[in-house]
């Protein structure tokens, strides 16, 4: 002890830190939450479900709501262009096919209506539209 302090408590002690403001930040989250739902309700209400076709690697990504649409449990889509395409029915796919190639090559949107074949063999009517946006066709 020196003086009546022990060593120890004579060193002096320094912190460090940095603070940052995240008020746009967070009203950034806030704001993308809210459009989430309100996206998530339109969909629901519409009875709708959305996709992207990456066409460079041939994936393709469905929400749930579209699997349901083709009759497929949640997480079953195999992610290909292909497995959607062999679920348009056979008289309608040429034709489908055909739009669809012609909005990636013009970079445009489409919209058809054409059947669908469920695994079970349901026949469905759908609607189904696209629009080119980059390299992605969504």
């Amino acid at each position: 002890m020196v003086g009546g302090r022990c060593a120890r408590s004579r060193r002096r002690r320094a912190h460090h830190g940095a603070a940052d403001d995240v008020t746009v930040q967070r009203d950034l989250e806030r704001r993308t939450a809210e459009l989430t739902e309100h996206l998530r309700l339109a969909l629901a209400a519409g009875d709708m479900g959305t996709w992207r076709w990456d066409e460079d690697s041939g994936s393709v990504l469905w929400d749930e709501r579209k699997e349901a649409m083709f009759g497929l449990e949640p997480g079953t889509f195999d992610g290909s262009f292909e497995m959607w395409a062999s679920s348009v029915h056979p008289d309608d796919r040429a034709e489908v096919l055909a739009v669809v190639e012609a909005a990636v090559s013009e970079r445009s949107s489409y919209q058809i209506e054409h059947r669908i074949v469920l695994p079970d063999g349901t026949v469905r009517w759908i609607e189904g539209r696209g629009s080119v946006t980059g390299r992605p066709a969504r």
